[in-house]
This record gives C-alpha cells, structure tokens and sequence, in this order.
C-alpha cells in the first residue's frame, strides 16, 4: 500500500474514543444545531484543531478527515479548503496524480456530482466532489465542480479558490479561466480579472466576451479604486484568513465582524431569509436594498434565488430582467467612456457598439414578451417600438406603434415613430400624416430635440415632393427652436432660392 492510500493514522485508544465522540456530536444531530450556534462553533474549533496538529505531525489522512469535517460545519472557511487541498496532496506524496487509477475509482463520484448538479443540491455536489479531492486533489474538473457549487452557495471568495486551482491542473481551459475571470470580477478583483480575461482573448483572438470584458474592467478599475480591498461591502463574508493560495486575490480580512440585529439592513434582511427560505418577499426586499445601493450583481443573485423558490413567478422574472439589463446598461457605459478616452483605440470602439447592439437585442426579446403577457400597455408598445426603429425593424414597429396610437399619453413619440418607420417603409404620404399628428403635441421648449426632428422630416419630405410651400413652413420651425440643427439652415436657403426662381 502506498503511503498516500493509508487510511486514518494511528490515533491512541484514548485518543480515538475522543475523536469518535466528537465527530458523533458534531454530526449525529446536525439539522437541529443552529449555523450560528456556540455548540457548532466549539465543535467546528476542535475539529480544526485537531486538522492543524495532524498537519504538524504529517498525518495526512487524518487532517484530510478533519478537515472535510470541518467542512459540514463552515463551508465557506477558507483556511479549511486550502488546509484540506494540502493534505489531500501531501497524503498523496504530492505525486500530481492522485492514488493508483483516480481516473477509475472517480467515476462514480462524477456520476454522483452530476446528478447533484442536476437538482441544484449545491450543499451535497460541495462535499461529494470534495470526497472525490481525496482520490485526485489535483483533478481540474472536480476543483471546478467545488467551484460551482460554492458559487451557487454565494461563497465566491472559496470559489475563486477552486477555480484558481481548476486552471492550475488545466492551464488550457477555458472554461475554467473563464469562470476563474467571472468570479474575480464579481469581487471587484479587477486587475486579476483582467489578466485571465486577457489569457482567454490570447487563447482565441475570436472571442468578443473576452475582448469586451478586457475593455470594460479597464474602465470600470478606474472608475473604482477601492478593487478587492472593498470586497466587504459587496459580499458577507463569514471568514478570510490570507495564504499563499490567494495570490491572484487580495489579501482577505482576517478579524470577523459581527452584525447584531438592526445594525444593517442587509444582514436583517438574510437573516430573515435564512428564518423563512421560502418566503419570496424577503429576497424581493434585498434585492431593492442592493438595487438602491448600485450593487447590481448582488441583485441578480438574489433574484435569481427567488426566481427559483417562487418557481418562475412572472414578476420576479421581470425583475430579474430589469436588473440584468440595467447591469448591459452600465457595461456599455463604461465602454463608451473608455472609447472616448481613447479615440484612437478601435478595439475600444468596436467593443462599444458589440455591447450597444447587446443591449438593444436584450431589450427587443425582453420587451417582445411583456407586450404578449401584457397586450393592453401602451408604453410597452411604445417602449419595444421604439428599440425596432433604433435597428431599423420598421415592419415590426409599426403594429405595435398603430395600436399604442390611441393613448394620448404617446401621441407625440407615436406620430414620431410612425413617420421614421414609414419613411423607413417608403410610405411617404403616411410619414407625413403621421409627423403632422404629432407636432402639434411637441413643445420647442419642452422637447425640442423631438420637435425639430420632426419638423426637418417634414421639410425633408415636402421638399422631396417639390411642395416648397410646406417645406420653407417647417425648415423654418426647425432653426426658429436651433439655428445650428443639422443642414436645416442651408435647406432652407436652398427652398426660398429655389422658390425665388420659380416665382
């Protein structure tokens, strides 16, 4: 038997019974120990314990027994998982393999995860692919699996963790260095997010997500100096203690805060959660916490835990909805004002309008399906309508348009609209109903980028028709509210000069 396949060290009979007992208290009656209880806390300090002193006396197997013991208690310890990832190699000789045919005694732990991964059972996908760390700590997809369910745990600093080593057994993966990327990125860890993001973009020059992440985590890094060091106030984090295992994150707080009720919205508002798991408005009210506070990803998160407990209720799909496009919103922004930095740069360019044609795309799917499920809305209409004129879909903007034309609340942008798409259609005859239904709701004052827009298409088009009349009548509105709008002043001259000929 090789030394990394033997089973728990020799303990005294003393020292046995001990470690029997413990580990029967600690696990007997688990489901009725608080998380936050003092008896957990004892239990899960002389686990530990006992994990480091078998570390210091090289007794690899049993600090692995130990530690992943630790591991039902405090899950989101990160001492424990980089505890529990050395001794896992060290009991292995650190060979870079594992035991004697990992790859076949792996096979139904892997079964095992992906059946656990199937029913989002993220507890249990945790420890069984942990369980299977012990056979091969080195196996990228098992760390990645770790990874996965700590992410669905919203322990994100462990994720991190995992992913990192994920990457280190397959430096050519993509899919965990994207994940790896994903994940700094959510701690505001931004340089090192941009460095793997990077890697993936060397890796393969065709992919936009990786060039546009490179482009939005620059300008969103100096937008917000803070980085990883501000990680405490985008995350509650239970415990962090610093290792050479963070390298490609900051270093972690190591003292604990405490939050006692009242103190902070946002820990009432878990508590809760944690009290009543099922009760959807719990999760609705912390995401409008975060959403107040411009945490967005912490909003998404939550109501991703929503949609999932109310079993695809509508409105909290809807919100979702909103806060995932406002997040493309704030992405395209940021790369708008990096391109404008940088004139010069035409990756920055491309990037922006990639995310530009994103964003309205997203809004088209999001918009097309509250118009079914709500076919009464108007501003809905208008809303969805008004994102197809943007990518010149006229076709299917003016139904929406024609039907949202009885609300008087939209006669202004309707006849607006209408008259682009029309136009658009080359109907001009109805581009001209249309735009003169919908000037005499527009104000030079109020809304004059709208109201010249409408008075030079009208112009545009009298003069097309060779109604010079008409057309001298609206260029004429147009530089009355803006003087230097478009070529309306020299239109103009160009319509009474040629009327003075004619006449």
């Amino acid at each position: 038997m090789r030394n990394g396949e033997r089973a728990v060290g020799i303990l005294s009979t003393a020292d046995s019974r001990d470690h029997e007992t413990l580990i029967a208290t600690a696990f007997s009656n688990e489901a009725s120990v608080s998380a936050d209880s003092p008896d957990k806390n004892r239990m899960f300090q002389q686990l530990f314990a006992r994990g480091n002193e078998a570390m210091n006396k090289q007794n690899w197997a049993y600090a692995v027994e130990m530690f992943m013991n630790c591991l039902k208690l405090d899950a989101e310890n990160q001492q424990v998982r980089i505890n529990l990832r050395i001794s896992q190699r060290k009991m292995h000789n650190d060979n870079g393999s594992g035991a004697r045919m990992a790859g076949m005694k792996l096979m139904g732990v892997r079964g095992r995860v992906k059946k656990l991964r199937g029913k989002e059972d993220w507890n249990a996908m945790d420890l069984a692919a942990e369980e299977g760390l012990a056979v091969n700590p080195w196996d990228g997809q098992l760390n990645a699996d770790v990874g996965d369910a700590c992410l669905g745990r919203g322990f994100l600093h462990v994720a991190a963790i995992a992913y990192k080593w994920a990457y280190e057994s397959e430096q050519n993966n993509k899919e965990y260095i994207r994940k790896l990327a994903g994940t700094l990125e959510s701690l505001a860890d931004y340089k090192n997010a941009i460095l793997f993001w990077e890697k993936i973009y060397k890796m393969d020059p065709l992919d936009s997500e990786a060039r546009s992440k490179v482009t939005q985590l620059h300008a969103q890094s100096v937008m917000d100096r803070g980085g990883y060091e501000d990680a405490d106030n985008t995350r509650d984090v239970k415990k962090q203690q610093t290792s050479e295992y963070d390298k490609f994150t900051s270093s972690p707080q190591s003292k604990q805060e405490v939050v006692g009720p009242g103190m902070s919205i946002e820990a009432d508002l878990k508590r809760e959660i944690r009290k009543s798991p099922e009760n959807v408005a719990h999760y609705l009210k912390l995401a409008e916490y975060y959403k107040k506070e411009k945490r967005l990803e912490d909003a998404r998160e939550t109501l991703t835990q929503a949609l999932q407990v109310s079993g695809g209720e509508p409105t909290v799909r809807e919100n979702l909805e909103d806060v995932e496009l406002e997040m493309l919103r704030n992405n395209y922004e940021l790369a708008r004002q990096a391109a404008a930095s940088n004139p010069a740069d035409e990756i920055a360019k491309e990037n922006t309008l990639a995310l530009l044609q994103e964003l309205v795309k997203r809004e088209i799917q999001v918009l097309n399906a509250r118009v079914e499920r709500y076919p009464r809305d108007s501003k809905l209409k208008v809303d969805l309508a008004r994102r197809l004129v943007r990518v010149k879909q006229w076709d299917k903007a003016i139904p929406h348009l024609q039907q949202a034309s009885g609300d008087q609340r939209h006669a202004a942008e309707v006849g607006l609209l209408l008259g682009k798409c029309f136009i658009g259609v080359n109907k001009k005859t109805l581009a001209i109903s249309s735009l003169a239904k919908a000037v005499p709701h527009l104000s030079p004052q109020d809304q004059r980028a709208e109201f010249c827009e409408a008075h030079y298409l009208l112009g545009q088009l009298y003069e097309q028709a060779q109604d010079l009349t008409n057309a001298e009548k609206h260029y004429t509105e147009v530089i009355g509210a803006d003087y230097n709008y478009r070529d309306a002043l020299q239109r103009l001259e160009g319509v009474q000069g040629a009327a003075g000929g004619a006449g």
